[in-house]
Order: structure tokens, then sequence, then C-alpha cells
């Protein structure tokens, strides 16, 4: 997948580049594997646009999810727009 545009909320990323530069950098090399093309599975039914292969929803989620290693044991899990810790660290 390559990035054409970027929108920094915040200053987020010159926060991550600066304070978190190998968490940024796995951030940019998970985008810059996927192969969007092969994702492209959603066949349009709008007027002027049926037919056509568009990029689904669900499966670009669940590619990025397998990429960044969500459901693995021990790996953080979102939990009501937070993170929780790792299996069996405190709150």
């Amino acid at each position: 997948m390559e990035i054409v545009e970027k929108y920094s909320h915040l200053n987020g990323e010159e926060y991550l580049i600066v304070h978190h530069s190998d968490t940024y950098g796995e951030i940019m090399d998970v985008i810059k594997s996927v192969d969007a093309n092969k994702l492209r599975t959603k066949v349009s039914e709008e007027e002027g646009r049926w037919g056509e292969l568009l990029y689904s929803p669900q499966r670009l989620n669940r590619e990025f999810e397998r990429l960044f290693g969500r459901g693995l044991p021990g790996a953080p899990q979102r939990i009501g727009g937070g993170v929780s810790p790792p299996a069996g660290e405190p709150r």
C-alpha cells in the first residue's frame, strides 16, 4: 500500500517520529507491506459504478490486524476505545 497523503492530528506523526521512532518505523513498514490490490473484492452496486471492484474495508481491517499481530497471545487488545495490557499484567 502506498501513502499518498497524510493528516497528522495534533502533530501525532511528529511525536511518534521523535519519541517512538521504532514504533513509527514498524507502522510504516506494515502499511507498505499491504498489497491493497489483492483486497479489491467488494463489487459495487452503486449506479454508475455497477460491477466495479472496490477495496473491501473488512478485508483491509483484517489484514492490518494480522500484520500488527492483534489477537496473538500476550498482545494488547482494544477494549472500548482503549488498549488493555497484555494478559497477566496488572491494569
